[in-house]
């Protein structure tokens, strides 16, 4: 049945809110958005802009509720055929044709080392299940590797949809609930009771995901409260509820709905500038939260009148902006991407490629969407045929591509991975956690334990100290957090909650454990001085950013540690970081690297000089200790006056990417961490230092 009758009489429904005109705010709240988007994807610093991807959800929200709602106070049913009609013709033309066009253009643009995901995010986006497919990657939006996807964006398209596929039937049936109960009046408070209640549990999901925990079968909480519609459904709801209540707000005093324009246009501001979101790297639940609740605030005091801020964003610019908000987005990421790809190495490329993307975003929205949208002539049957060859040319776009690139010569090194990650020892569960019985590689007669831990240049290490401890006759264990070092130190970079528990936690288990060695590695010369990571004291205070005292901290906190290790009768080893490349060869487009012009090289002076604090910092954590030491590997992976990524005979890859070891290069250190096991494990073949 086409329509879904939501009253037994003709007529409005009884409580529908009046407020549910079209409104040129809206429009230009949309722009907001999406600017926010791209400056962030830019490289500008607006610390926060990514949250107008939740500003877009609670819009959405309002706006799909208020599109049903007009249905319903029309004539008291809801064509849900013609709804899903209208969704795909607005959105599926314009995203079959980004989509093949970027499929076609990644081959020879896209950065060579995320080609085949890229290809496979191009499958599922058409079916508007990118998140699904994103979500259960080994990492997440804001790690490395994904930043290097062209079509990464495509995930919120996902989490739209399926709130549009879900919430009419909700709301209809919300109605018809009431309505045949006889109580068509209570239709919109059961509907928004239903709604809130459902919203409160998607929210409580989210805050659980965010704060890391498991809830049984989410390996990755925090992923899954980034990518998954049910942690993202309270944002929907929200907007939802508004619309809903809208009659509510017609009743705020028109001096009152001003100053909640004013604030929460000014709650917007500061989310996007970063507060509430202390690494500016990645987002908080609380930074969400005041995005949401902020762009709640401005729709709501323009349905109570046209104050300050209702006036600013129904101006001509921002409203123009709006209406193309949708094609803007779709192609303002994979101009971003390839422009990184293919000027690797010139910070303004992106800002120019994001400016660049406005025109096949206007030739988007001039002759693919609005024409397709707006055709009458495009309905029933028609409709159906444009949503297949909608979905059938970017598949077969994305088949043909995957198809491309396996006759093609592997460009970089091939992405194995490491034992760690392998074996799923990579998770904020610290060590000694029921979570972490894979990450064990016993001997067959122990002599004892060894350790290795701290993040992913930890993990990188693990074959070569297995290989080497196990034949050293000791068991190894192994764990690990990608981003997070350990250290008793607090870094606030982090998109993963559960570092702090890591760290924390894994100490006195490490104590507990009583190992015959523990080394531990991470990118220290990252979090000193690399610009992203802050740092501060685990007893309170401020974080800092200056390199010159994160350093002070590093040393102190990284002492401390081992200090805590070495009274319990634990070596100690600290593996110093590998030197960092300035290209991740990856992350550039396979056309510079059939021309070579994009090889992974730096100096011995580059190196030291770029690694010179974090070795001082070590030292100063180590000296004067009875039992540490650290472990210089870099005469192993450089040669005499450089470092370069294809160090290994015949030319293979030592190096994975710019910071990260691949298997083959790790498995060269051997013999040095079989040197050091030997050397100063207790129960070792030689006497320590």
């Amino acid at each position: 049945m086409t329509a879904v009758t939501a009253s037994r009489r003709p007529g409005a429904l009884p409580g529908i809110p009046a407020h549910t005109r079209k409104r040129d705010d809206i429009q230009g709240l949309r722009a907001a958005a999406v600017l926010l988007v791209v400056l962030f994807h830019a490289g500008l610093p607006i610390h926060g802009g990514f949250l107008g991807v939740d500003m877009f959800f609670v819009i959405s929200g309002f706006v799909i509720a208020s599109t049903l709602l007009r249905e319903l106070g029309k004539d008291s049913t809801v064509d849900l055929a013609r709804f899903y009609v209208r969704r795909a013709k607005r959105l599926l033309p314009a995203l079959a044709v980004m989509l093949t066009t970027v499929l076609v253009a990644s081959v020879a643009l896209a950065p060579a080392g995320i080609g085949h995901e890229a290809s496979l995010t191009g499958l599922f986006a058409p079916f508007f299940g990118s998140n699904i497919y994103l979500t259960f990657l080994p990492t997440g939006y804001f790690a490395v590797d994904q930043q290097l996807n062209p079509l990464l964006h495509t995930w919120t398209l996902g989490v739209e949809e399926q709130f549009y596929l879900v919430f009419p039937l909700l709301l209809v049936g919300a109605w018809l609930r009431a309505t045949t109960a006889g109580k068509p009046r209570a239709a919109p408070r059961f509907a928004a009771t239903s709604i809130a209640a459902l919203s409160a549990a998607s929210l409580l999901v989210s805050l659980l995901w965010w704060h890391g925990f498991e809830l049984g079968w989410a390996n990755n909480p925090t992923q899954l409260a980034y990518y998954s519609s049910l942690a993202r459904g309270w944002e929907f709801g929200l907007g939802a509820l508004l619309a809903l209540g809208g009659s509510l707000a017609m009743r705020i005093p028109c001096r009152a709905a001003s100053a909640l324009g004013l604030l929460g246009a000014g709650g917007v501001a500061a989310a996007a500038g970063g507060l509430l979101n202390a690494s500016g790297d990645g987002p908080s639940i609380a930074a969400i939260v005041l995005a949401c609740v902020s762009t709640a605030a401005v729709i709501v005091a323009g349905q109570a009148s046209r104050g300050v801020v209702s006036r600013l964003l129904g101006s001509r610019a921002l409203v123009a902006v709006g209406d193309r908000s949708y094609s803007i987005y779709l192609w303002h990421w994979p101009l971003i991407v390839f422009a990184r790809a293919t000027f690797p190495g010139v910070g303004s490329a992106p800002a120019i490629a994001a400016a660049l993307s406005l025109v096949p975003a206007w030739l988007s929205y001039r002759y693919v969407e609005n024409p397709i949208r707006f055709a009458p002539a495009i309905r029933g049957r028609r409709a159906l045929a444009v949503a297949l060859a909608a979905v059938a040319f970017p598949t077969a776009a994305a088949a043909a591509v995957i198809w491309v690139e396996s006759a093609l010569p592997d460009l970089t090194y091939p992405a194995e991975l490491h034992a760690d990650r392998a074996r799923g020892c990579d998770i904020p569960a610290p060590f000694g956690a029921p979570g972490r019985p894979r990450c064990v590689w016993p001997a067959r007669k122990p002599r004892g334990v060894i350790v290795l831990i701290g993040d992913s240049n930890a993990g990188h290490f693990t074959e070569p100290v297995v290989t080497a401890g196990n034949r050293a006759g000791f068991t190894v264990k192994v764990a690990t957090l990608h981003g997070c070092p350990f250290v008793q130190l607090r870094v606030s970079w982090r998109l993963d909650a559960g570092c702090p528990a890591f760290d924390r936690k894994s100490l006195p288990a490490l104590v507990r454990e009583h190992p015959s060695l523990v080394f531990i590695a991470g990118r220290d010369n990252e979090y000193i001085d690399g610009s992203r990571a802050a740092l501060g004291s685990l007893t309170g205070g401020r974080v800092t950013h200056n390199s010159a005292r994160k350093a002070r901290l590093w040393s102190a906190g990284l002492r401390s540690e081992i200090a805590t290790l070495n009274r319990a009768g634990i070596p100690v080893v600290v593996v110093r970081p590998i030197p960092g490349l300035t290209i991740n060869e990856q992350s550039c487009a396979p056309l510079l690297l059939w021309t070579g012009r994009c090889r992974s090289r730096v100096s011995r002076a580059h190196v030291d000089q770029q690694l010179r604090r974090a070795v001082e910092s070590e030292d100063r954590a180590v000296g004067g200790l009875p039992a540490a030491w650290t472990l210089d590997l870099e005469n192993e992976l450089c040669s005499v006056t450089s470092c370069d990524a294809r160090s290994l005979p015949g030319g293979a890859r030592a190096y994975v990417d710019s910071e990260h070891l691949s298997v083959a290069g790790a498995m060269t250190l051997v013999p040095r961490f079989s040197s050091a096991i030997a050397a100063h494990a207790r129960g070792g073949t030689s006497p320590r230092r």
